[in-house]
């Protein structure tokens, strides 16, 4: 398995997910979009059935409007009186109300109903996003995400809305007028719907070609997202370098692209529309010259024609309307099939075994089945651990060393690594006792953070190579093996509010609703961790109330490592790992740091395990095992209690 290295810096100007039109069938990504869309329209499906029947019934209204002035017509030409001429005008009235009355509340219906659908999806697509693998946003732009979530689920709602208001209502309403057509003259209902057949034909030629432009604007509109949003949040870079107006041009290309897609779009979506146009035109010219040859003739009369060109003229705005319906189905279909190849990405694994680490009792045979090297000096050595009595063997300066006595165990959190090789890694074997304080050295490169990162299950190692307490950690729930772990990584974030809230977030894994945290925190507790991180309170004049801005702005990086320390400790791990995470502080305040942790590790019975990497040495003697890696491989564990110094 190859380690994914992070993104470039800049967007790619050709995105990868743009679909190619010769190459790409189409058809199995509509019943895939449909099915998948399906799942979230089900449990509104009696909300669209209401809807639908509103619009249903102003749409037979519709229909039933021409009818009664082709019955007017006719009385007058027979010579009717006022009163039957009143009547008819007041029932078209009273139609044209009822009918804007039911196609009100009908559309309210559809319509907020689309806005359900959005935030359900929203919603989902999000949580599916917090648990998708993290090597996933080593290659997607936080731009690009944040376009998905925002403008492609909109393009799903007025797929819903808008789209379910033309399908539930113009549809309908063509469907009775066409009806009203034929039993009023079939043989000029055939010659008026041969235009509109040429339009149900030009929906079929243009569709595949708008679906793939659809989608590639809204690749590039991604790209445009992830670029402002990179650069934004990279200003002060921006602004050291002094390279604004480079920058400035690259975003100038991006929008000229996104213009050009767009432009390219507007002209398919005009080609079409304007048929649609045409034809529906000249279906109403072919009734008028075909209708008025036959009033001439006396086969009908001229209530009939005027009935007939009613119903045309009603049925003229839903065959226009296709073209706009064609659209914004196919913008909906495009945003879902990315909604969908995001939600699809592979997640975080959710294994359904309950694990009691309390309670599990690590077998012996797994540490047996850790062979001792053959060789002692062999350059890269493994870890031989008895649980029973703590017997620790390894190289120390060259030699072999036994009967290394550790701390008696008092809960099963034993780190057990076995032939794992991922990425730079390779045949990583070792156990680490709960309640060890290892520093992990190594130049840069040499594999340190991939391990740590790998133990974090940020990124998810090979089935049976990591351990907790004997059980692969892929066994266990992820949120109940990440209770378990802290970490101080290389780079930390925090939200732009309190310290006070920032520091809670480690304590509460659920987000916060409204600001607001109910997990009992009292301001002496956080103080207390903030005192061991050696983060000076005192120093900000709001206490725990200060802004720390975006990103933590507001705070050195010293300031922001003490800080992200408390918050890991407040979780009151069981493992704590820490990733270069005092690089921006000096060796003298890092031992007062290192001391003051260890001494509440201490005053807690020991029951915590501490895995320190770091390119610093001159702290080492604060820990119990010293691990140098080189090239992905152990290069060499010392018991620092025996190192000669």
């Amino acid at each position: 398995m190859k380690n994914n290295s992070k993104r470039d810096s800049e967007p790619k100007t050709e995105n990868s997910e743009t679909l190619d039109l010769e190459e790409t069938n189409l058809y199995p990504v509509f019943l895939e979009t449909t099915l998948f869309l399906w799942k979230f329209v089900r449990k509104y499906i009696r909300r669209y059935v209401v809807g639908f029947l509103f619009t249903i019934s102003s749409a037979v209204l519709s229909a039933l409007i021409p009818a009664l002035i082709k019955r007017g017509i006719e009385a007058l030409e027979k010579g009717t009186t006022k009163d039957f001429i009143a009547l008819v005008g007041l029932s078209v009235a009273g139609s044209g109300v009822l009918r804007s009355i039911l196609l009100y509340i009908g559309r309210i219906i559809i319509v907020r109903t689309g806005r359900l659908v959005e935030r359900d999806i929203r919603n989902d697509v999000f949580r599916s996003i917090i648990f998708t693998r993290t090597h996933f946003f080593d290659r997607e732009g936080t731009g690009k995400i944040s376009s998905v979530i925002i403008n492609d689920v909109e393009n799903i709602r007025t797929m819903l809305g808008f789209g379910g208001m033309i399908i539930a209502h113009l549809m309908p309403v063509f469907a009775f007028s066409l009806i009203g057509e034929f039993l009023i003259n079939p043989k000029l209902t055939l010659i008026s719907l041969t235009p509109l057949i040429i339009i149900t034909l030009s929906v079929v030629i243009f569709q595949e070609k708008i679906f793939i432009l659809s989608e590639n604007v809204q690749n590039k509109l991604s790209l445009i997202s992830d670029f402002a949003q990179e650069k934004i949040s990279s200003i002060k870079i921006i602004k050291n370098f002094a390279i604004e107006d480079k920058i400035e041009k690259r975003f100038e290309n991006y929008c000229e692209d996104y213009r050009k897609v767009n432009l390219v779009l507007a002209r398919e979506r005009a080609k079409f529309d304007l048929a649609n146009f045409f034809l529906a035109e000249v279906s109403l010219v072919l009734v008028l010259l075909v209708g008025g040859k036959m009033v001439i003739d006396g086969s009908i009369t001229k209530g009939t024609l005027a009935g007939f060109i009613a119903y045309q003229i009603t049925l003229i705005w839903p065959a226009m309307a296709i073209g706009y319906l064609v659209t914004i189905i196919q913008k909906g279909i495009s945003s879902l099939y990315r909604v969908k190849r995001i939600r699809d990405q592979e997640k975080e694994i959710e294994n359904i075994e309950e694990t009691n680490f309390q309670k599990s009792n690590y077998n012996n045979k797994e540490a047996e089945n850790l062979q001792e090297p053959k060789n002692l000096t062999d350059k890269f050595p493994k870890i031989l651990f008895q649980t029973e009595n703590q017997t620790f063997k390894t190289r120390e300066n060259g030699k072999k060393t036994e009967n290394a006595k550790y701390w008696k165990e008092k809960e099963n959190y034993d780190i057990q690594i076995k032939n794992l090789s991922y990425g730079i890694l390779k045949d990583i074997n070792l156990y680490i006792p709960f309640g060890s304080k290892v520093i992990i050295e190594g130049k840069t490169g040499s594999g340190k953070t991939t391990l740590l990162n790998l133990i974090l299950r940020l990124y998810e190692p090979p089935k049976n190579t990591i351990f907790l307490g004997g059980k692969d950690i892929l066994s266990i729930p992820i949120l109940e093996y990440k209770s378990k772990i802290s970490a101080v990584l290389q780079e930390n974030f925090f939200f732009s509010t309190t310290i006070r809230e920032n520091i809670k977030i480690g304590k509460d894994i659920l987000l916060y609703y409204d600001g607001k945290y109910e997990n009992g925190l009292e301001d002496n507790e956080i103080k207390r961790y903030l005192e061991i991180s050696n983060f000076r309170i005192e120093d900000f004049p709001n206490g725990l109330d200060e802004i720390v801005g975006e990103k933590g702005v507001r705070l050195s990086g010293g300031q922001k490592e003490r800080l992200a320390l408390a918050r890991a400790l407040i979780k009151k791990p069981k493992i704590l790992i820490l990733d270069d995470a005092f690089a921006n502080v000096d060796v003298l305040t890092e031992r007062r740091i290192i001391n003051s942790l260890f001494k509440y590790i201490e005053e807690n019975d020991n029951e915590m395990t501490v895995l320190f990497a770091t390119h610093r040495t001159a702290n080492i003697d604060k820990f119990n095992i010293s691990l140098t890696m080189e090239n992905g491989r152990i290069k060499e564990i010392i018991e620092i209690g025996k190192m000669e110094r």
